[in-house]
Formats: structure tokens, C-alpha cells, sequence
């Protein structure tokens, strides 16, 4: 979906992720121009509009269909915007399309990085991969022939990547439970797993990964 399609009344939902901390803020589209933006309605508190213009916070729009799974839109910008009537608007920006969104799932960004990890009682550390991750939990993939292991067994790993693009570095510990496994036509075994506790700086991690494989799928 392309901001573009949003239509004058449809309700959304602006999030603010401040490290591993949401909060969503429901307003509705009053305008919807064929651009890069749409106008929404402002949101007050002690009779001042909200500002969302801050390097500290991160900003998403979700999109509630009828009878299908939200979209959202990731790191949008939102500008707060008086005309000269007087009249409080939000100026919602972006040109990236949006994802379907499964809040019990959340957005799963591919990783593929090698690590190691460690399972159930035994504390040595084993060769894998992270398949991919997001909020709320993440996945490894075993080897063929390695040892099967069950579901609600702990697990512990930690997510390193230096991101050339931007030259940031990132190392966040993942403390899970594993919660499914799925054996593929190779033999390896993907081990799904919830997060046990939240992530610092995880939620940013993924949304510079977003932005540069869309980038990237757009050859720039």
C-alpha cells in the first residue's frame, strides 16, 4: 500500500517507539493529496497539540482494514502544521509503501548472520544462524544432523552487524524461550523463539535494516 491510498476519514494510529517502549496515539485522515503525504487530525493534551518531531523517538503509522490484517508505515514523519485560520493539522510524510503488520508476530526482518547460542542447561556454545527477528521474538536455524531440542527450552544468543551504509554498530543480547521448530527440505531445523525481556535498541536496528534493503530494492 502507497500512503497515496489512505482515504479522508480513515482511522490510523501514529506509534512512538522510545527505545523498547510503544505507545499509539489513534487520530483519523482529513486529507489525502496524491503525493508523498496525507493531513491528519492533531491530538491535544493539556490543550497543546502533541509534537512528534524528536531524534530521540521513532514514528510508525498503522492502517486498520476491515476483515484483513493492519498495514503499517515505517518511520514516517510527522510534522505539526496551523494553517492560517488557525486550524492544528498533522503533516504525515513518507515515500516508503507499507508492510502488513501481525501484532502478535510483529515485523519479521531477515538477518542471516552467523552466531552462536546457547541451549537449555547445556552452556556450551553451538554454531548458528539468526534467521530473522523482530519485537517480539526471533528465529535460529540448526544444522542437519545436530541435536533436536524441544519447545520451552531457553536460549540465549547475541545479534552483532556493523552497518557499513551508516557505520553503526549494533550487539543486543536475545534471551528467548523456544516456542516452534520447523524442519526444511535440506534437513536444517528452524527454531522459532519469544523474547523473554525487551531488547534495548532493537526496535531502531530493524527499522535502519527496513529502510536499506527498501533503498536497496530501489537501486539507490
Amino acid at each position: 500500500m502507497q500512503l497515496e491510498e489512505l482515504e479522508r476519514g480513515q482511522s490510523v494510529l501514529i506509534q512512538v517507539v522510545i527505545d523498547a517502549t510503544q505507545h499509539e496515539f489513534p487520530t483519523e485522515i482529513i486529507e489525502a493529496p496524491k503525493g508523498q503525504y496525507v493531513l491528519a487530525a492533531p491530538i491535544f493534551k493539556q490543550g497543546k497539540i502533541i509534537s512528534f518531531q524528536s531524534e530521540k523517538i521513532i514514528t510508525n503509522l498503522i492502517v486498520n482494514i476491515p476483515n484483513a490484517k493492519p498495514h503499517i508505515f515505517f518511520h514516517v514523519k510527522v510534522r505539526a502544521l496551523k494553517t492560517s485560520n488557525g486550524q492544528f493539522m498533522y503533516q504525515i510524510i513518507t515515500d516508503s509503501p507499507s508492510r502488513e503488520f501481525n501484532r502478535r508476530g510483529a515485523f519479521r526482518c531477515y538477518i542471516g548472520l552467523p552466531t552462536s547460542i546457547r541451549i537449555g542447561a547445556d552452556h556450551k556454545a553451538l554454531e548458528t544462524t539468526i534467521k530473522d527477528v523482530s519485537l517480539s521474538g526471533f528465529s535460529f536455524v540448526m544444522p542437519y544432523g545436530s541435536q533436536s531440542y524441544n519447545t520451552d527450552e531457553p536460549v540465549h544468543t547475541v545479534l552483532n552487524e556493523f552497518i557499513n551504509e551508516k557505520k553503526m554498530r549494533f550487539s543486543m543480547h536475545l534471551f528467548g524461550v523456544i516456542v516452534r521448530k520447523e524442519e526444511l527440505d535440506n534437513g536444517n531445523v528452524v527454531y522459532g523463539c519469544r523474547l523473554t525481556s525487551p531488547v534495548s535498541g532493537l526496535e531502531k536496528y530493524i527499522m535502519l535494516k527496513e529502510r536499506l534493503s527498501i533503498a536497496k530494492s530501489r537501486g539507490m
